[in-house]
């Protein structure tokens, strides 16, 4: 699949929530999101969804034991880190990677003012 059809991909399966997989519980006090990553074949990613249906899919509706967080996409894609892996719908037909950077690329307005 080429990057045009990649960057097409997202925007047809991202609304504007996705489904995130926290480290641990959000602390009240704090501004800080910590992601859990997951290692697949020596690679660390982080898994993110483009629905509750497609995180129970991939986890055969047994979850993972970590909390979730239904996020804003414009805030998600605020926060990835350029260099990271993400992976959409882990484990799904409609599973992809993109790096931070391509995520920041396929949705330029997260980033403007």
């Amino acid at each position: 699949m080429d990057y045009e059809q990649k960057a097409q991909h997202a925007v047809d399966l991202l609304g504007e929530k996705v489904l995130v997989v926290l480290a641990k519980e959000l602390d009240p006090e704090s501004k800080v999101i910590e992601l859990q990553d997951y290692i697949r074949e020596e690679t660390s990613f982080i898994p993110f969804f483009s629905s509750k249906e497609s995180f129970d899919q991939s986890t055969n509706g047994k979850g993972l034991g970590k909390p979730l967080l239904s996020i804003d996409r414009r805030m998600f894609i605020q926060i990835v880190n350029p260099e990271h892996v993400f992976v959409l719908d882990a484990k799904c037909e409609t599973e992809m990677s993109y790096t931070g950077e391509e995520l920041q690329e396929i949705f330029p307005e997260a980033l403007e003012d």
